[in-house]
């Protein structure tokens, strides 16, 4: 991960705001920093999706990494990212730009797997159609526990964070 500035938790909450996010930032606690960062494809086997996102991987997980490419045609959300949707008038959606940032919390910046709290489908998206996240714009915020994101994230025997190690 390239991380570009340091950036304050109230810029997130905006942004989560703009974004109409169902998710914020409440499950991180406390907030050791915030970052404006371009995500790297030695990234790639960090990030995480939402529990609901195994059911797209055949159960194999909710890594970014296991996301089939069917999920392109097969996904309504994640085709509308892609595609767009001329019917209504819709651009397909750079995730690249800004605006567009997905939402990441972590324990560690640098080793832990990354959450993906906001920006799922736009996540899944980009990384089917290009095959890569390598200059993806993420805001991540690093806490001191995760422990409200366990929950959702792949259990605990599949997968251990920074610092359980």
């Amino acid at each position: 991960m390239k991380i570009v500035e340091r950036i304050d938790e109230a810029s997130i909450a905006r942004h989560l705001v703009q974004r109409k996010s169902a998710c914020g930032t409440e499950g991180c606690r406390p907030i050791r920093e915030c970052h404006l960062a371009f995500l790297e494809e030695i990234d790639l086997n960090r990030v995480y999706l939402w529990r609901e996102a195994t059911q797209h991987s055949d159960g194999k997980s909710n890594k970014l990494a296991d996301m089939p490419k069917r999920l392109l045609e097969d996904h309504p959300r994640v085709k509308s990212f892609w595609a767009g949707d001329p019917a209504n008038g819709y651009e397909p959606i750079d995730s690249t730009m800004p605006g567009m940032e997905p939402t990441l919390v972590t324990d560690d910046i640098q080793n832990g797997p990354l959450y993906a709290i906001d920006g799922n489908h736009r996540l899944m998206a980009h990384f089917l159609s290009m095959s890569s996240i390598d200059g993806v714009r993420v805001y991540v915020c690093e806490c001191e526990y995760q422990i409200a994101y366990y929950g959702w994230a792949e259990s605990k025997s599949h997968f251990t964070t920074s610092k359980s190690k």
